[in-house]
């Protein structure tokens, strides 16, 4: 089932899923067709590198399944500038484990 969502918005958050998309592009296209010019995006996520902590932690022991492509700082933000936004901030955040990318609309 489609859910269709009315109105426009000022911000939206994507917090640990983003690597759950399949077409990242359409996502963001998606995004900028159903808000106003001044949308910003703020996007949550942890860093690839995790996955080596992911991985260390199952040889240790731990039950922890992981079947997730970590995206790339880098790859996000060439998907965000491809789609017509641009950069605000991008900061590392918890230690480094995650980052965090605000964008807007490149107006």
């Amino acid at each position: 089932m489609k859910r269709q969502i009315g109105g426009t918005f000022d911000a939206i958050l994507i917090i640990d899923i983003i690597y759950y998309f399949k077409e990242l592009d359409k996502v963001f296209q998606n995004i900028k067709n159903k808000c106003d010019a001044k949308i910003r995006i703020i996007i949550i996520s942890p860093f690839r590198k995790i996955k080596y902590l992911v991985w260390l932690a199952r040889k240790i022991g731990f039950g922890i399944k992981d079947n997730i492509t970590y995206l790339s700082e880098d790859y996000i933000e060439k998907q965000l500038i491809n789609s017509g936004y641009k950069l605000v901030r991008m900061k590392r955040i918890f230690y480094g484990l995650c980052f965090m990318l605000t964008a807007k609309l490149n107006t």
